[in-house]
């Protein structure tokens, strides 16, 4: 294709393949892309000029678990630009993080192993526990569940909510406090 394209739906066909565009392409909608580790293959979008990440970026694993440090070009650029709102899935597989560190520099989406979400902050407002956080999936659900007993199974203990991580992976939340517990314990849950 030649000149600039403004994508709003970039999907294959179902296999593996390459789009060339001769001018810039900007990613408005959602692009869908399908990788397979089985055979070390993966869609390629490229790109005479600047590609413009933007909107949904889409992945589908067709074969293979995927593992730490796995990494495939799904671009390939004169320049890159912008950035994708959001990835789906919210996580590439249990225990694996999207790293989009190289997605401006060479087009490569890459996979890490994801570290833990965790309470970064717990402050007292008035009757409310403000908490809050870093380190979730991207957009992916949660659990805040807490019990006075830090001995009771985990299992036993109450959601006291369910909410998505932010873009980012954060997270802040504000909990009522029980005026009759005299201590409490907060535990965050992926979904």
């Amino acid at each position: 294709l030649l000149g600039e394209i403004r994508l709003v739906t970039l999907s294959g066909s179902g296999g593996i393949g390459t789009l060339r565009v001769s001018g810039s392409a900007i990613l408005l909608g959602t692009t869908r892309m399908e990788l397979s580790r089985d055979v070390s293959a993966n869609d390629v979008l490229q790109v005479g000029g600047t590609v413009i990440y933007g909107g949904t970026l889409s992945v589908a694993n067709l074969g293979g678990a995927l593992s730490p440090g796995d990494a495939f070009q799904l671009f390939s650029a004169g320049n890159y630009s912008g950035a994708f709102a959001s990835i789906t899935p919210a996580t590439p597989a249990p225990g694996l993080m999207w790293d989009t560190s190289q997605l401006n520099v060479n087009g490569t989406l890459k996979f890490s192993l994801a570290t833990a979400p965790f309470i970064a902050s717990a402050v007292l407002v008035g009757t409310n526990a403000i908490l809050s956080g870093t380190n979730g999936p991207r957009n992916g659900t949660y659990w805040l569940r807490g019990s006075s007993d830090l001995n009771a199974p985990v299992g036993t203990w109450p959601v006291l909510t369910t909410n998505v991580f932010d873009g980012n992976g954060g997270f802040s939340v504000t909990n009522p406090i029980d005026p009759v517990a005299n201590q409490l314990f907060y535990l965050l849950q992926l979904q």
